[in-house]
């Protein structure tokens, strides 16, 4: 698959650089990598066109000026542009994310290799390392485990290591899906069900049947997808999200009310923000 580089200069760079990645989020970019002077997003050729930028309303972004440039690039150049970026990282002292070309480093209690590809996922962005903190502090023995949004799987792979007793990805990116499925190979798990589809795909399972929901998505489809979330998840069961900013928190505090959650607790890092909800 062909994609097309946006790369944006932003200045002030802070709050903006995280403000614009959520607002590009509802639009089909797949994936953003940080910058000193800004950020990347890439998209695939076919979802892009010259005038996309104008289509997108970028009026309320009156304090700062954002520049922006794009270029085409060949599918099978994307594994080098990854490998010029992605540096290994630690969770926790517990967890240790690296790519298949790092060096191995057994001595972490939990090593996972993620090579991501065009999905999200690698743990360097604040909702992908608040998440896996909440999944090294948790209980999995046994569990029913829903890694919804799971881009590269790497937090449901996570619950797998912490003998989860079933863990199902789900990705409405078929990138993502391919790479979800490449990425537990790498790490010699056979037994993770990796699915491609939105949160209807959920109507598979039968109502109360996961003990636990990781969902790092995005507020929108947080606040669309939740009743659903709510089905499929078990009386005491957890659900853990992240994907906004601390001034979402009131509005998905009310709909969390609403379907009959009782917040536990909450991350922060940077200006995005996790929440811990429990089913009543």
């Amino acid at each position: 698959m062909d994609y097309t580089e946006y790369t944006f200069t932003i200045s002030p760079l802070e709050p903006w650089r995280d403000v614009l990645v959520s607002h590009l989020e509802m639009y089909p970019f797949e994936t953003f990598q940080d910058t000193d002077e800004g950020m990347q997003a890439y998209i695939a050729v076919e979802n892009d066109n010259e005038d996309l930028l104008k289509d997108i309303d970028l009026s309320f972004f009156t304090d700062v000026k954002i520049e922006w440039s794009r270029k085409f690039i060949k599918g099978e150049n994307w594994n080098k542009n990854w490998e010029s970026h992605f540096d290994p990282i630690v969770i926790g002292d517990q967890c240790y994310i690296r790519a298949s070309f790092h060096e191995a480093k057994p001595e972490f209690p939990y090593e996972i290799v993620i090579d991501p590809k065009m999905a999200f996922g690698t743990g360097h962005h604040q909702t992908t390392h608040m998440m896996a903190e909440w999944v090294l502090e948790a209980e999995w023995d046994h569990k029913k485990v829903l890694d919804m949004g799971c881009g590269t799987l790497v937090l449901g792979i996570l619950a797998h290591m912490k003998n989860a007793g079933e863990v199902v990805g789900i990705d409405i990116d078929e990138w993502a899906y391919d790479n979800a499925k490449v990425n537990c190979e790498a790490n010699d798990i056979q037994d993770i069900e990796a699915l491609c589809g939105d949160a209807e795909t959920l109507s598979k399972w039968e109502d109360s049947y996961f003990d636990c929901i990781l969902a790092n998505i995005n507020r929108n489809i947080l606040l669309n997808d939740m009743d659903k979330y709510t089905r499929v998840l078990k009386s005491s069961g957890d659900l853990y999200l992240s994907g906004f900013y601390e001034a979402d928190i009131p509005v998905l505090e009310e709909l969390g009310a609403q379907l009959g959650f009782e917040f536990i607790g909450f991350k922060k890092m940077a200006d995005w923000v996790s929440l811990h909800w429990r089913k009543k």
